[in-house]
């Protein structure tokens, strides 16, 4: 028997990997139970580049309804803790542990899988909030926009728009290199035409 009268053995608890072990367990039989999408879970994770991910608090008013509701779910499994920030005055929501980044399988996972793409949006992110008036080259606009196709609903409004006006800014630019371009064909081609007739009207 692992468990009696609703407490887990001792036997059972070291058998389990402890308290981290017991976490993760626990984890995973409630996102079998409830099944967030990954874009809820990662948005309480700091993902960094170098892996030492750290806990994000998040206000409660950057989830939509059903990611709240998954939220709410994961706070009462005791996964979630939610409580007031003074700061902001906002109510917030973050992991409950530092050990769940590491020990829980499932989330560990999708913090992997996910890396590249946390990172890269953080970094754009924070260019697109600090120099507004900037935008990206065509190397960094490409992937942009391919990421921008793959990922739409996973990247932030400030940075959309960024990217979307870096966009319009190589088209505009593509399009006055290209009017430049036929003015000096236009160009070329009146003068190519001037000189013919001279040589015409001398050689009559």
């Amino acid at each position: 028997e692992s468990r009696t009268d609703n407490i887990i053995t001792a036997d059972a608890y070291h058998a389990l990997g402890g308290l981290t072990g017991v976490l993760a367990q626990h984890a995973d039989a409630l996102l079998e139970k409830i099944r967030p999408d990954s874009p809820t879970l990662l948005k309480l994770v700091e993902v960094r580049a170098q892996g030492d991910d750290r806990r994000r608090r998040v206000p409660l008013s950057d989830f939509g309804p059903a990611e709240s509701e998954v939220i709410k779910s994961l706070a009462v499994g005791r996964l979630v803790l939610i409580s007031h920030d003074e700061a902001s005055g906002k109510d917030v929501a973050e992991l409950a542990h530092d050990s769940l980044l590491t020990e829980w399988t499932a989330l560990r996972t999708l913090i992997d899988e996910n890396r590249a793409f946390h990172v890269w949006h953080a970094r754009l992110l924070a260019r697109a909030c600090d120099a507004p008036d900037d935008w990206l080259g065509e190397v960094a606009l490409t992937e942009a926009l391919a990421r921008l196709d793959h990922d739409s609903e996973r990247i932030d409004p400030v940075l959309r728009a960024f990217i979307l006006r870096s966009h319009g800014e190589h088209q505009d630019r593509r399009r006055l290199e290209e009017a430049r371009l036929r003015q000096e064909r236009d160009t070329a081609l009146r003068m190519s035409s001037l000189l013919l007739t001279d040589r015409a009207r001398q050689a009559a």
